[in-house]
């Protein structure tokens, strides 16, 4: 096997690994899963339950829900108690497309006996027999079409991979059980969506709690598709339901109605005239307040004069239980009834009313109105109006419902669309984006016909205006649905530090720099809690059942209820950062480390420390603290420091029982087997090691890396370790023998992090190289390629059998991977950041640069036309000639080289010189001259031509004392044609040069503090500076006169003028651009939407349009006269440069990414 996988090398790696997976990938993965789903039961498979919404059982497709789960509404706040984010904060990936997991379904699916076997929802028709009238003066026959029974608890046990994959199962007798563990969703999305709307009741429910029962446990989870095997209700039996609960008599018709209504869901006036089939509101107003004096109804008039209902769980308990025959006809009659209120003949035109939009897909499912449904989660200009009024939640319930009836492949893949798309929609709420990210999503898999009608006009505003658009994709670009990416959770603004999955698997926790730490519901993909508190960096974090322990580099440890989001306790008393923290299973004590050279143990129950265990004890050296695991049985605690020892301590005491000696570095990691056996120890000498728990003898030295060792990871059964370093490998070794049974190489940067399966059958290392690799542990193959972070993968977890993983990484974001996925083809991108754009002959391609080389695109297909490898890599500046033939690079090591872009020949170039690394780049729109700046501030002006030095501005030791900087030079721009050049400083100055005899003949005073940026205006009359001090300077370049001083409140970290040279766009604090007239000085406008900060500006050619981009994601396009926001694209990760390409009216914009991703786009 290939030994490097990064850089250059990571398209080839795709390309292989595609191939070796479509070999042998799935085996070993699929043989885990489908052993374990035969129905072994275990306590480890029911904490590891149903945590994904595409692949878990896609709970959408109930209906309705149990009379014994409709409990009333929680009074305690829940997880709301704490700064909570919206449901639509992150999303969920779609279901799994892997056929295989339709057996799994089916073993898994644990029939208890006498159990009566029920129909799928897809085939199901209503028995005949009587009708129950809409017409509440009619007589209500009966019959029953849907009877909730309570499954057995054993139907629960399921693991998360066998729940996740039953999102591609249809629905059918065999399966029908398992997809009862989806309801819970459907309670929860119902409850969620409304929790707004029960405010005026003065009953909010816990978030991901009802009330008596556990979301752990399979008494959540009951039958609500529909089900035509339940014995009929006869008119009798509903009337005896109805007196049974004290309805009226002349009531009973409108009681019994209510049986089409989903719980925990208030209802406006308007779905009561309807429902009751009344012309008069009043009247239907005074059923509801009839109803309300019987207990079946709580009204609220609110101050707006509206009156909205809300049905009582005991009662929709009753009615759930007595269903009439007719239910399917009566949720048609009530969509029927909407359609002729709101004057239209499309479901997608109907008028919401604060109820209809958000329960649409409830009735279509009952209805048995499949088609219906299809073509509304197809409609991505439906899902996004539901999404920004009801939320993602309720949005995905609705693919749930559906694909619980039918597992159509397509709406699979509409879902994973969406769910990859929603965040874009969500950062950008006034922008209509979500059916152009979910086109781009689709690229892969190329639905024509889907494509065609999503090529619509821009839409326009109620008075005619144009609203802001969504930028095009030209091409394919962006994350495809259907692939190993399942989701990102977005939310952190700083590099992610850990992550963690909770014993019951529904819970992923992350913890950041950014000083929080988060918990994603990943039954929907909601960030459902932000831990707030900390005032320095997490650095660890830890688990026993509900209680969250994070420790920080502020010096304390935080415990948090992770039900309700409460911080119980603030653990202080370390006086440096706390490095690592365990907590018992039982939640009652909790040991500490820290830089303080102390240990700590601590009381859980009260908060206070127990005892103090100072890092000098019985003469031992004396040293930081980095690390910590307790035993299997809690008792005892395992220590690794900076003076090489680990020691074994008595939690009860305090004491030190053992000394394990032997290391000669840092002990960076320390485990114990769950046997409580034997203790393993990873250190900064290359070397782990297994020693005798009981009586702390070195029992082997696990010996083979060249490099430090950053962590040890075990599997459950105690024989098999995995070691990650900075040697760029992981090792797999024998716990009882001492033996390497396998080297995984193939990263081309340090090994972060290790995970395996309790089986310790597969394993997956993380590494700076920002790729994730799974392999199969038995022979030491790599099985899937995880490419899609674009910054260090710090951490990475494996559900219990290995069928998903997730990945935290220096990008802030974690993402979920499905690995039993099959690759889909690797998109053509740089293999590293995109550093540059520029245009190319003639507007028809434009050219951009990778630390790998350059790339020519066409920009009406968006497809890479020719991809030219640059000698010796590691490229960062570009320039392109005025007439797009020829590209000039240079390297970090100030290499440069001209390519012929037709031909990709190299046609002229300067080798590296060893030790110098350039600052600073530019050259002369026909590459006559460039211009290098050095870290050691040394200016050289080069002949491209030749590739010799046309003169020496300044060199380190050799500065005119008279006229060079003083101190470091940050920046340098060269005039149009190559008369002269400018540079910037962190002496205060700028200083203008003579590019021919590099003579200084002007510096520039005025500011401050550092200068940090500089631009020449096109027409060469004037440059514009940027600076620390919170002010952007225009001067005269001939004559160096300060022309304008442009105050901001905050550092400036960008000045670019328009091609026109009438304005100039400045940038401070990285995020807030403004724009300035040149003439008056005067601040024409802000443009306000960037959230992070801003990482290029560019105008298009009549400079009336200008793009920004930013580290948000986000591609702006604005118009100048105006200062409006025109257009918006987000892509999957961070812009680091954008460019106007094309006349006007015939713009093509183009932004590259973090990721080495290329986005050509239009309006």
């Amino acid at each position: 096997m290939p030994g490097g996988w990064g850089s250059a090398a990571k398209g080839w790696l795709k390309k292989k690994s595609s191939s070796l997976n479509a070999d042998r990938g799935t085996g070993s993965l699929r043989s885990q899963d489908s052993d374990a789903a035969m129905g072994s039961h275990t306590t480890a498979d029911s904490r590891e339950r149903a945590t994904l919404a595409g692949a878990s059982s896609i709970g959408g497709g109930q209906p309705c829900l149990p009379a014994t789960q409709e409990a009333a509404p929680a009074t305690g706040k829940g997880r709301d108690s704490t700064k909570q984010v919206s449901n639509d904060s992150a999303y969920v990936s779609g279901p799994t497309r892997d056929t295989m997991v339709q057996s799994e379904a089916s073993q898994a699916s644990v029939k208890p006996s006498g159990h009566r076997e029920e129909k799928s929802a897809s085939t199901a028709q209503p028995p005949s027999g009587s009708t129950l009238s809409r017409n509440p003066s009619q007589q209500i026959p009966a019959s029953p079409t849907h009877h909730e029974t309570k499954p057995p608890s054993a139907r629960g046990n399921l693991s998360t991979e066998d729940s996740m994959a039953i999102s591609s199962t249809p629905m059918s007798p065999t399966n029908r059980s398992v997809s009862q563990r989806s309801s819970f969703m459907l309670q929860r999305a119902s409850r969620e969506s409304n929790r707004a709307s029960l405010d005026m009741f003065g009953r909010i429910s816990d978030r991901g709690s009802l009330e008596g029962s556990d979301s752990s446990t399979a008494s959540r989870i009951a039958m609500s598709m529909p089900d035509t095997s339940s014995p009929s209700h006869t008119l009798p039996q509903l009337q005896a339901a109805a007196a049974k609960a004290g309805v009226p008599e002349r009531l009973w018709n409108c009681y019994l109605a209510l049986v089409v209504v989903p719980p925990s869901t208030p209802l406006p006036a308007t779905m009561l005239q309807l429902l009751w089939d009344t012309q008069d509101p009043t009247e239907a107003e005074g059923i509801a307040n009839d109803l309300a004096q019987v207990g079946v109804l709580r009204v609220a008039h609110l101050e707006d004069g509206s009156t909205w209902t809300l049905p009582q769980p005991d009662h929709m308990a009753m009615l759930q239980a007595h269903p009439p025959k007719d239910l399917p006809a009566l949720h048609g009659a009530l969509i029927d009834s909407y359609l002729s209120y709101s004057g239209v003949s499309k479901l997608k035109d109907l008028q919401d009313d604060g109820y209809i939009l958000q329960s649409l897909g409830h009735h279509l499912i009952w209805a048995n109105r499949l088609a219906d449904l299809k073509e509304l989660l197809s409609d991505p200009d439906w899902l996004e109006v539901k999404l920004h009024g009801y939320g993602t939640i309720n949005v995905v319930a609705d693919f749930r419902r559906y694909l619980m009836a039918n597992a159509d492949d397509d709406v699979k893949l509409m879902l994973d669309a969406y769910q990859m798309s929603v965040s874009a929609c969500l950062q950008h709420p006034g922008v209509s984006l979500l059916r152009s990210q979910m086109v781009a999503r689709l690229t892969a898999v190329r639905p024509h016909a889907f494509k065609e009608r999503q090529v619509l006009p821009a839409p326009t505003d109620e008075q005619g205006g144009q609203k802001v658009r969504a930028l095009r994709l030209k091409g394919m670009s962006m994350e495809q649905a259907g692939g190993l990416q399942r989701m990102t959770l977005r939310g952190h603004t700083a590099g992610l530090q850990k992550v963690l999955l909770s014993p019951s698997g529904i819970d992923v926790i992350t913890a950041s720099q950014d000083c929080t730490a988060r918990v994603w519901d990943m039954e929907i993909g909601d960030c459902v809690l932000v831990m707030e508190g900390h005032t320095g960096p997490i650095t660890s974090i830890a688990l026993a059942g509900q209680l969250l322990l994070t420790s920080s580099q502020d010096s304390t440890v935080r415990v948090w209820d992770m039900e309700h989001g409460k911080c119980l306790h603030v653990l202080s008393g370390h006086t440096a950062a706390v490095n690592d923290v365990a907590v018992a299973r039982d939640g009652k004590t909790a040991i500490s480390v820290s830089s303080d050279e102390t240990a700590r143990i601590w009381n859980m129950m009260n908060g206070r420390c127990r005892h103090v265990i100072p890092g000098r004890q019985s003469g031992q050296m004396k040293g930081v603290l980095w690390c910590v695991a307790l035993s299997d049985d809690d008792k005892y605690a395992v220590t690794g420091s900076e003076d090489f020892n680990a020691r074994i301590w008595q939690m009860s005491t305090g004491n030190c029982m053992r000394v394990m000696s032997g290391h000669k570095g840092w002990i960076m990691a320390v485990v114990v087997t769950p046997d409580n056996n034997r203790v393993l120890t990873a250190s900064h000498d290359g070397t782990a090691r297994v020693w005798s728990f009981r009586s702390g003898r070195c029992v082997h030295v696990l010996e083979g890396h060249s490099g430090r060792i950053t962590t040890i990871k075990i599997a459950a059964n105690s024989t098999t370790a995995m070691t990650a370093a900075d040697d760029n490998t992981a090792r797999v070794w024998d716990i009882e023998t001492g033996a390497c049974r396998h080297v995984l190489e193939g990263h081309s940067s340090w090994v972060s992090d290790a995970a395996l399966t309790a089986s310790g059958s597969l394993g997956i290392t993380c590494s700076g190289d920002e790729l994730a690799v799974a392999w199969d542990l038995s022979d030491g193959s790599f099985l899937r390629v995880l490419d899609g972070h674009c910054g260090e993968i710090c951490s990475a977890v494996l559900t219990e059998r290995g069928r998903f993983a997730v990945t935290a990484s220096e990008d802030s974001t974690a993402r979920v991977w499905d690995l039993q996925t099959q690759p889909l083809p690797a998109l053509q991108r740089h293999s590293t950041r995109v550093h540059a754009i520029a245009p190319s002959t003639g507007g028809t391609t434009v050219t951009t640069l990778g630390g790998d080389g350059l790339m020519v695109w066409e920009l009406a297909t968006g497809k890479l036309k020719r991809e030219i490898d640059a000698e010796g890599g590691n490229m960062r500046y570009l320039a392109v000639s005025e007439d797009g033939q020829r590209a000039l690079i240079a390297s970090a090591n100030s290499a440069m080289a001209v390519y012929d872009l037709e031909t990709g020949t190299c046609t002229a170039s300067k080798p590296a010189s060893p030790g110098s690394r350039v600052r600073s780049f530019d050259a002369t729109v026909d590459l006559r001259l460039a211009v290098i700046v050095l870290f050691d501030s040394s200016i050289v002006v080069w002949d491209v031509a030749s590739m010799s030095q046309a003169c020496v501005l300044q060199s380190r030791g050799k500065r005119d004392a008279e006229f060079g900087h003083s101190s470091g030079v940050n920046d340098v721009a060269l005039s149009r044609h190559g008369r002269l050049v400018v540079t910037v400083a962190k002496d205060e100055t700028a200083r203008v040069w003579d590019a021919e005899s590099g003579a200084g003949q002007l510096v520039l005073r005025g500011h401050t503090s550092s200068v940090t940026g500089v631009s020449i205006s096109p027409n060469d009359a004037c440059v514009a500076t940027s600076s620390v001090d919170g002010t952007a300077r225009v001067w005269n370049l001939e004559t160096g006169t300060c022309l304008a001083v442009l105050s901001h409140g905050s550092p400036v970290t960008h000045a670019v003028f328009s091609r026109d040279s009438t304005c100039i766009v400045t940038c401070a604090s990285g995020c807030e651009p403004y724009m300035w007239d040149v003439g008056t000085s005067s601040r024409i406008h802000k443009l306000d939407s960037h959230r992070n900060p801003v990482t290029d500006i560019a105008f298009c050619e009549d400079s009336s349009l200008l793009a920004t981009c930013s580290k948000d994601s986000s591609l702006c396009v604005w118009n100048t006269s105006e200062g409006t926001l025109e257009a918006v694209f987000v892509a999957d990760g961070a812009l680091m440069c954008c460019a106007v390409v094309g006349g006007p009216g015939d713009e093509y914009f183009v932004a590259g990414s973090e990721a080495g991703a290329v986005h050509i786009l239009e309006l």
